[in-house]
């Protein structure tokens, strides 16, 4: 059997397409594609929900302080879908909060550059400029997160205790 699937790479890729379109998630996708094309968005989103899982991993991983652990999540996230800011985003706040600030700013950068919608981004970066001792780029980034979500209380405890009213 093997000897002839060797044979027939087609047939393989016909089967898989043929499997993903009975997932009801990849019917819409299908509909809108050609068939090699359908087969590579149907391997990138299972790749996407795999990142998002291992993001949720590694922020409960963090949560409990094992930071080596919580990293490799992260990085596989990252590799799976490089375009996940939220992987970018925690991957920066555990080095932060692993004491190596310096080594996440890039990836907080990156994350904004993905989104630079998303306040809680914004707030990462902060923390990390504060961390490194770079104060008013820190409260700039403080008040961003605010004008994108006044709301965020932890933000502006940040920002008073800079001295600085948000």
């Amino acid at each position: 059997m093997h000897e002839y699937l060797q044979r027939r790479p087609s047939l393989i890729w016909w089967c898989i397409i043929l499997c993903a379109i009975a997932h009801p998630a990849a019917s819409d996708v299908y509909a809108n594609s050609s068939s090699s094309k359908a087969g590579r968005v149907i391997v990138a989103q299972a790749n996407v929900q795999q990142a998002d899982d291992l993001v949720n991993r590694g922020n409960a991983l963090a949560d409990k302080k094992e930071y080596d652990r919580a990293l490799t999540a992260f990085s596989e996230a990252i590799r799976l879908d490089p375009q996940n800011a939220y992987a970018y985003n925690s991957r920066a706040d555990t080095l932060r909060e692993a004491g190596k600030a310096a080594q996440g700013l890039s990836d907080a950068e990156k994350a904004l550059q993905l989104d630079a919608g998303n306040a809680d981004f914004w707030d990462t970066r902060a923390q990390i400029f504060q961390a490194l001792g770079r104060r008013q780029e820190a409260i700039a980034d403080y008040k961003r997160a605010l004008e994108l979500d006044a709301n965020m209380a932890e933000t502006r405890e940040r920002l008073k205790r800079l001295g600085v009213s948000p």
